[in-house]
């Protein structure tokens, strides 16, 4: 433990008592997780935090979303979903996003019905289109 003697300068007492509590280390299992959560959330719900607690509150929550990253990613939506999502998001018929992309009418519908799969010249039409990832869409070689 810290000692005021060996307490470095700017350290704050709140702080050290925050790292008392919950250390700031790599989160290992989801019980880990939990207790984090709990801190995080007791923050969060305060009005105010002193910049020390903010600095705490801030690396712990890259923690909790690295160790969400590595251990809980979720699936990944089908293309179909997600053309549909961006669409209704951008408030685009497929005939609107034929026009503005030069895809066939007939190869969105197909893309929205799950009949078809996007081709990698369509996935990068549509990223530079809807601005996101080519990550975003699966391309799926088979």
């Amino acid at each position: 433990m810290l000692t005021a003697a060996t307490k470095p300068a700017g350290v704050k007492a709140a702080y050290l008592k925050l790292v008392e509590e919950f250390p700031l280390r790599t989160i290992r299992n989801d019980r880990e997780l939990d207790a984090a959560a709990a801190v995080i959330d007791r923050l969060t719900a305060r009005k105010r935090l002193a910049a020390a607690e903010s600095d705490y509150l801030e690396v712990l929550e890259m923690l909790v979303a690295r160790y969400e990253n590595e251990n809980h990613r979720p699936a990944p939506l089908p293309d179909h979903e997600i053309l549909g999502y961006l669409m209704q998001e951008h408030g685009l018929t497929q005939k609107g996003l034929e026009r503005e992309t030069g895809i066939a009418h007939s190869t969105i519908s197909d893309v929205l019905h799950g009949h078809r799969k996007l081709t990698r010249a369509q996935i990068g039409t549509l990223s530079r289109f809807f601005s996101v990832s080519p990550e975003t869409f699966r391309f799926d070689e088979k």
